[in-house]
């Protein structure tokens, strides 16, 4: 390898990892002017949406809250795999991402009843007890509360209902398995499997006491 391409490939980890510490220090959205990146076909290449979605144990007539929908890269497919009798609640902060993710949804047609809202989890209209699965896609990293945004999401949780949080290690806002854990942890949720890829993580968690659901796919330790 030149060392011109070594230099490169140092200052790309260097910024990488400046970033990643500038975004702990200060939680923030993802910035919108980045929003191309988080439908880019790279991404959804290692985040294929049927593929991730079928690790979360959707069932039809569900209810389901995905925080932090983005442009809507498993909304779509959350909304079909829930069937005319399920619910779907999108929750983004970013305007511009939730109007891209409401487009898609609509030229798609799903079957689930879908509701938009620029809201975080505190602030959203969600009644205690009324969800049956919470999926966190890469947003750990960018609650300024995570302790309150989560101890708000055990709340909502139904009664042995299920929390997948997925993390992507390219992702500025990255939150290491050890991490999420003890913030689930202290907000209430039961760790209950976990799947690596090279590229991210998925980890499942249950609102009671559960060490493993024998439902979850193989791969999970």
């Amino acid at each position: 390898m030149s060392r011109a391409l070594l230099r490169w490939a140092g200052l790309a980890v260097g910024l990488h990892w400046g970033l990643r510490l500038h975004w702990r220090q200060q939680p923030r959205p993802f910035p919108r002017g980045w929003a191309p990146v988080l439908h880019s076909r790279l991404r959804r290449r290692y985040l294929d949406p049927e593929t991730l979605t079928g690790l979360f144990g959707v069932a039809p007539g569900m209810t389901v809250l995905e925080l932090g929908c983005g442009t809507g890269l498993i909304t779509q497919r959350l909304a079909q795999d829930l069937g005319a009798s399920g619910r779907l609640i999108a929750l983004d902060l970013q305007a511009d991402l939730l109007a891209q993710a409401r487009r898609r949804i609509a030229d798609a047609a799903p079957a689930a009843r879908v509701e938009f809202h620029q809201a975080d989890a505190r602030s959203a209209p969600l009644a205690a007890h009324s969800v049956d699965l919470i999926v966190l896609g890469s947003v750990l990293g960018e609650l300024p509360d995570v302790h309150a945004c989560l101890t708000r999401l055990f709340e909502v949780a139904k009664p042995r209902s299920r929390l997948v949080a997925f993390e992507e290690i390219l992702n500025p806002g990255y939150v290491p398995p050890g991490m999420a854990r003890m913030h689930l942890q202290a907000a209430g949720f039961r760790q209950g499997g976990q799947l690596r890829q090279w590229t991210h993580y998925l980890a499942v968690y249950f609102k009671d006491e559960v060490a493993f659901d024998a439902h979850l796919p193989a791969g999970f330790a």
